[in-house]
């Protein structure tokens, strides 16, 4: 009777590794697809800057920052789609909806945070970090 019993545990145990194990395969299967929608959501953030859109969206960018886990990645990449998006609206003609003022401020709103953010990657620290706080609640001002 207690080998009986002993094989029914053992086989209860096989059958909990074998359960764990397909909840490990759907957790990386899940992980795999997650990381393939945050890339696929990074190409169409680039493409979107290449077509001039000027505003790209904040849970766009959060989920292309959730990619670089290394902080000084994140902020590069940051500063690179900062530069591809003053280099498009330093080519583009005023749109329709902005006055002269409004795309000036714009304008300069973008040069300072794209050399605040070269100042905090050279030298991070919270001194560094404040001015960029400071554009964020801005540019968030901007966008509405």
């Amino acid at each position: 009777m207690f080998k009986l019993d002993r094989r029914c545990r053992e086989f209860e145990r096989g059958s909990e590794l074998i359960d764990f194990i397909e909840l490990i395969k759907m957790k990386q299967n899940n992980q795999k697809l997650t990381i393939a929608n945050k890339i696929k959501k990074w190409i169409q953030t680039t493409k979107e800057i290449e077509n001039s859109r000027f505003a790209i969206s904040i849970t766009r960018l959060t989920s292309i920052k959730s990619l670089c886990a290394d902080k000084i990645a994140a902020e590069k990449f940051a500063l690179y789609i900062a530069k591809q998006v003053q280099k498009q609206r330093n080519q583009a003609t005023r749109p329709e909806n902005f006055s002269d003022e409004e795309w000036e401020q714009q304008k300069q709103v973008v040069d300072e945070a794209i050399a605040q953010m070269e100042i905090n990657l050279e030298n991070p620290t919270a001194e560094t970090q404040q001015p960029l706080i400071r554009l964020l609640k801005i540019i968030d001002s901007l966008q509405g």
